[in-house]
C-alpha cells in the first residue's frame, strides 16, 4: 500500500491502483539524486514538446530533462518490469543466471534503466551481477547516467558493469551495422530497452520504419528467454505529424508477422489478439507520478514487450500478469478487447 504522502522512503517506487489509474510515489533518494546532486529542474512543456531531439540538448537542456521526464521514465518502465517479473517463472529462470545483461538504446540520463534495474532487484535479489551496453549520443546526458548507475550499485548491493558506447544513428539504415560498434561482450542480453527514442529518428527522418528496425536489429541479440522493450510518447510526434502509438504498433505488428519465433508479452491484450489484428492502432497507458513537489503528474505511453514465441505463450496464461496494474489500464485503451465476446 502506497504513503499517504508524495515521497517514499523505500528502495523501490511504490504502486498503487485506484479507479482504474496507476499511481506510482517514488522514493525520496531519487529525489536527493536528481535534484539535490545534481542540481536538476522541473520544468514541464505541456503540448509545446520542447525535447523532440535530445541529442542536440546542452547541460541546461539535459538538466531540465533529469527534473522533469527522468522522474516520469523511471515509474514507467518500473511499473512495466515490475508487473513483468512479478510472473515467478520469469524471476526464478533470471534467478539462475550468472549475470543478467542489459542492452539500453538511447538511454538518454538513465530513468528507464534506473527502473529495470530496481524491478531486477526487487524480483531477483539472489542477481549480483549487471552487465550494462548503454548506447547514447548526448555526452552530457551518459555522464549523468554514469552517476545514476553508480548510485542504483550503492543502493541496490548488485555488482554493475557499465559500458558506454557513445554513438549517433544516422540514417540510411541506423541499425544495420550494430554489430560493429556493439562491445564484443555480452553477446546476448535478457533485456533490450529503448523509451523515447526511436520517435525521434522517425521525426529526423533517420528511418521511416524505426520500431520494425530496431525489433529487427536486436532481437537477434536476446537470449532464449529475453525480452525487448520498446516504449514511447503517445503525441502526434512522428514525421509529417502522424501518431507515434499508431506508428510503433503498426511496425511491430508488422516485424511479428514476419518473425513467427516472436510475440509480444506484453500488453497482454496485444498477445492475445496480435494474430488478427494487425492494426496501427492507438494504445495508450497513463501513469501519475508523484516525487518531491510533484503529485499526480500524469505521463502517458505506449509500449510493447516482445519475446520468444515459446516465452510469450508461457506468459500469456499467467495470473499475475493479468491481474497486475499495467494490464487493468490496458483493458480500457483496447478496441479489440472491449469489442470482444
Amino acid at each position: 500500500m502506497m504513503m499517504s504522502g508524495c515521497v517514499s522512503d523505500n528502495l523501490y517506487p511504490e504502486l498503487l491502483t485506484s479507479g482504474g489509474k496507476v499511481r506510482v510515489v517514488l522514493p525520496e533518494w531519487v529525489d536527493a539524486l536528481v535534484f539535490d546532486r545534481y542540481g536538476a529542474t522541473h520544468n514541464p512543456a505541456g503540448r509545446k514538446r520542447t525535447f523532440d531531439s535530445n541529442l542536440e540538448s546542452d547541460k541546461a537542456g539535459v538538466l531540465t530533462y533529469l527534473g522533469t521526464y527522468f522522474p516520469r521514465s523511471l515509474a514507467e518502465t518500473f511499473v512495466i518490469f515490475d508487473s513483468l517479473l512479478s510472473d515467478k517463472n520469469l524471476a526464478s529462470s533470471l534467478a539462475y543466471e550468472s549475470s543478467i545483461n542489459i542492452c539500453s538504446v538511447g538511454t538518454g540520463t538513465g530513468g528507464d534503466l534506473l527502473g529495470l534495474i530496481l524491478a531486477i532487484n526487487k524480483w531477483v535479489p539472489t542477481a549480483k551481477q549487471l552487465n550494462i551496453v548503454s548506447i547514447e549520443g548526448n555526452t552530457d546526458a551518459h555522464e549523468i547516467m554514469r552517476g545514476v548507475i553508480g548510485e542504483a550499485q550503492a543502493r541496490t548491493g548488485k555488482n554493475i558493469g557499465l559500458n558506454l558506447v557513445n554513438h549517433v544513428f544516422v540514417a540510411p539504415k541506423p541499425f544495420g551495422y550494430i554489430r560493429e560498434f556493439m562491445p564484443r561482450h555480452p553477446q546476448s542480453f535478457d533485456f533490450v530497452i529503448s523509451s523515447k527514442m526511436l520517435n525521434e529518428l522517425d521525426k529526423a527522418r533517420v528511418s521511416e520504419q524505426p520500431y520494425y528496425e530496431f525489433c529487427s536489429a536486436f532481437t537477434a541479440m536476446l537470449k532464449p528467454t529475453g525480452v525487448l522493450m520498446a516504449l514511447d510518447v503517445t503525441s502526434p510526434n512522428g514525421a509529417g505529424g502522424r501518431w507515434t502509438p499508431a506508428l510503433l504498433n503498426g511496425q511491430v505488428n508488422e516485424f511479428l508477422a514476419n518473425r513467427s519465433q516472436f510475440k509480444t508479452i506484453l500488453p497482454l491484450l496485444c498477445n492475445r489478439f496480435e494474430g488478427g489484428c494487425g492494426r496501427d492502432c492507438y494504445t495508450q497507458n497513463a501513469i501519475y507520478v508523484n516525487y518531491r513537489g510533484v503529485t499526480n503528474e500524469c505521463s502517458k505511453i505506449c509500449y510493447r514487450v516482445i519475446g520468444s514465441a515459446e516465452l510469450a505463450e508461457k506468459l500469456s496464461g499467467s495470473v499475475a500478469l493479468w491481474s497486475c496494474p499495467i494490464t487493468e489500464d490496458n483493458r480500457t485503451h483496447c478496441l479489440e478487447f472491449n469489442g470482444a465476446d
